[in-house]
């Protein structure tokens, strides 16, 4: 009471006869009683009845104040203070259902009433819509709410309460549209987020508490997210974030956490990877008990993943590049999350690979096939029968291949079956081999085909199958021009021909003959220089056999230039068959003698006989008589 005294210090005589009479009044039934005597019948004034209950007011004595007032009413119904005393009803009513947080309906009521008096003072009118707004507000009657605050900036646009009004119409059309969206779904509740945006955005913290700040940075966030602007969302939150404290549970939408993670999934949506990544990054590394960690763990490591991959335009990753990446994997994998689990250890498995890591790559892809996924499967045998091969584990990585080709995956199928080929090889393991070599050119795939057909032929020399190795030797030098085995393959298809050719009971006709010469030739044009004397030589006892005189000393000629030619005497004695059949006595004669230069010894008497014919052809007897 003492602030009352203070200002009855100043008042008048009447008026201190006034307070003087008011404070026996209150002592007599005790102050603020709800049962207090009305002072206005008293034979005071309405102005004394005025100024008792704005001190009632003014010293927050609002029951006493609302009993005052409704004695005045009783008394002056239409008195000059009327229109103010029914809200300061109203206002009175309104305090202390705020103190006791009683039901503000009541409240409502009053200033609905109030404002249906049709009251004429601007200032009391504009202050019975803002409060008829915010108490609609709380009552979660929305579009009363809207109607009463659309009418305050209507009809009072400078309203010094124009921040609260669109706060609250803030408010009003986001609780609407959450209220739409359970009903009829995001999208047509679209436009309240958007209503909600566009009154939250320009409104500041003058004249709201730091909780309603928090609520409009909550709300406005949330309005743009629904509208999938995560980039507008993401300050409002920013600042809710940064002013967050917790008191006592809060709902999942209004958590720290839930945020973040809401605008990393609303930026990734917006394919905005890399505001994406940042805000998962950002659920890991501050929130760590969040319901949304493993998730956020394994998304945040896929986009770095695609990030990385991405930039380096499908070149192999270093190993600098690929430990942060497997580091974020792993982080992932301590969550003990199934989920992802298959998709990770494959990631790992492939990043190690890359890196040239193959140990650890294999023990990735084995954690995958334990994971139970099945999408990689077929990848990943394939890939640890690669890694196997690399490691030089040759029967693990033939059982991988093994694995692979058992499924239905197409992929790799042709690589298998090769390297399956060359695995078997290496192990002496012909047939095997040969099987796969002949599945791999089922498939038609060009990339090993002449290499292929090489080994293929290879194999059946060893068998030997002279046959089936010029088929396969034929189908490299024709089919793979660019083969680097076309020209050895060229010279072995020759003597695979040979070969057949020799050994056949029945003598070979001319035609044979030139045909087994002309695949020599072929070896010759592609400039192959190995086998070149051989090549020569094998042409010139061909054009011998077929009678061709002329094309078979050219042959051998040619075999007897290069360098240290291993058949020097079969070839002389051959050259001088040759040229004696071309009754050529002369060069018989050089040939015959370069043949007993060589030292052999199997024709020699034969050799020697035909020197002396040919002696006796040149008549030099003498010299017949010294070889006969």
């Amino acid at each position: 009471m003492s602030h009352f005294f203070c200002k009855i210090l100043f008042l008048s005589t009447r008026r201190f006869l006034l307070c003087a009479g008011l404070l026996l009044l209150q002592l007599s039934v005790g102050i603020g009683s709800a049962h207090a005597q009305c002072f206005s019948g008293g034979g005071f004034s309405e102005e004394d009845t005025a100024l008792v209950i704005r001190q009632m007011m003014d010293g927050e004595q609002y029951t006493d104040a609302f009993k005052e007032a409704e004695c005045y009413l009783k008394e002056h119904p239409e008195g000059q203070f009327s229109e103010e005393f029914r809200f300061t009803q109203a206002e009175a009513l309104r305090h202390e259902t705020e103190f006791v947080k009683g039901n503000p309906r009541p409240v409502l009521q009053r200033y609905t009433d109030f404002l249906e008096s049709n009251p004429k003072h601007p200032q009391f009118r504009e202050a019975a819509l803002l409060h008829q707004g915010e108490l609609s507000l709380r009552l979660n009657e929305f579009a009363s709410a809207k109607r009463a605050l659309r009418q305050l900036l209507k009809e009072y646009p400078g309203t010094t309460s124009a921040n609260r009004a669109h706060f609250g119409l803030g408010r009003a059309a986001f609780y609407l549209g959450g209220r739409i969206q359970q009903q009829q779904g995001e999208d047509t509740a679209r436009q309240w987020y958007n209503e909600a945006a566009q009154e939250l955005k320009g409104t500041t913290h003058f004249q709201l508490s730091k909780k309603e700040l928090q609520e409009r940075h909550w709300m406005l966030g949330w309005a743009w997210w629904f509208q999938e602007r995560p980039e507008r969302a993401e300050d409002p939150w920013h600042q809710y974030r940064q002013d967050f404290q917790s008191e006592g549970e809060v709902s999942a939408d209004r958590r720290p956490d839930e945020l973040a993670y809401r605008l990393a999934v609303g930026f990734q949506r917006n394919k905005a990877l890399g505001k994406a990544e940042q805000y998962h990054a950002l659920v890991v590394e501050q929130h760590p008990n969040s319901a949304h960690y493993a998730e956020s763990a394994f998304v945040w490591a896929e986009l770095a993943h695609h990030r990385v991959v991405s930039a380096q335009h499908d070149q192999p990753l270093s190993a600098e590049q690929v430990a942060p990446l497997v580091a974020h994997y792993r982080t992932y994998l301590a969550t003990q999350d199934t989920q992802h689990q298959g998709t990770v250890h494959f990631r790992i498995g492939s990043l190690e690979q890359q890196a040239g890591r193959r140990e650890p790559a294999v023990s990735a892809y084995r954690d995958y096939l334990a994971s139970g996924d099945t999408e990689q499967v077929a990848e990943v045998r394939f890939r640890l029968g690669t890694l196997h091969m690399q490691l030089e584990q040759r029967p693990q990585a033939i059982r991988e291949f093994q694995h692979y080709l058992k499924t239905k995956n197409t992929t790799h199928r042709p690589q298998a079956l090769y390297l399956l080929g060359t695995l078997h090889e290496a192990d002496d393991q012909d047939d095997p081999a040969e099987t796969a070599y002949q599945q791999y050119l089922k498939t038609k795939d060009p990339a090993h085909a002449d290499e292929v057909h090489f080994r293929l032929a290879l194999l059946y020399q060893k068998r030997p199958d002279p046959t089936a190795a010029e088929q396969h030797f034929a189908a490299l030098v024709e089919q793979h021009p660019q083969s680097p085995h076309r020209t050895n393959a060229a010279f072995r298809r020759a003597e695979s021909h040979y070969t057949v050719l020799v050994s056949r009971k029945q003598a070979p006709d001319k035609q044979a003959l030139r045909a087994s010469a002309q695949h020599y030739q072929t070896y010759l044009k592609l400039g192959g220089q190995e086998f070149r004397g051989l090549a020569h030589y094998r042409r010139g006892m061909l054009f011998q056999q077929a009678g061709d005189r002329k094309s078979g000393i050219g042959e051998l000629n040619a075999y007897l230039k290069t360098p240290k030619p291993e058949y020097v005497a079969d070839a002389n004695y051959r050259l001088g068959l040759l040229h004696e059949q071309s009754e050529q006595p002369k060069s018989a004669l050089r040939a015959y003698r370069s043949y007993l230069k060589t030292g052999a010894a199997t024709h020699i008497p034969e050799v020697r006989f035909r020197l002396g014919m040919l002696q006796v052809q040149l008549g030099d007897l003498q010299a017949a008589v010294k070889e006969l």
